[in-house]
């Protein structure tokens, strides 16, 4: 079972996106924060939720491994995307 310290950091991190509406509400919107968050949830937080409420160890570490190579892909991907950007600006 997970420790209570992990149980208090997955609630810390999903709470105030939980509070925030359902899943349908997010669809709606169409700005680029709305769709980071609903990402967030889908492709973070819930994997790791469903983890830590199986209270499998295990599946928790293999959840959480996922998630911080997600999560760097996306920085990754951010990261290219704005000196792409950066880039057509000075040759316009």
């Amino acid at each position: 079972m997970p420790d209570k310290a992990n149980e208090a950091l997955v609630n810390k991190l999903i709470a105030p996106l939980e509070q925030k509406g359902n899943a349908m509400a997010f669809q709606k919107k169409t700005n680029y924060m709305a769709e980071v968050e609903m990402w967030l949830r889908e492709e973070i937080f819930s994997p790791i939720r469903s983890a830590h409420e199986s209270g499998d160890a295990e599946e928790l570490k293999v959840a959480t491994d996922r998630s911080v190579k997600a999560i760097k892909e996306k920085l990754l991907e951010s990261y290219r995307n704005g000196q792409t950007s950066v880039k057509s600006k000075t040759n316009a």
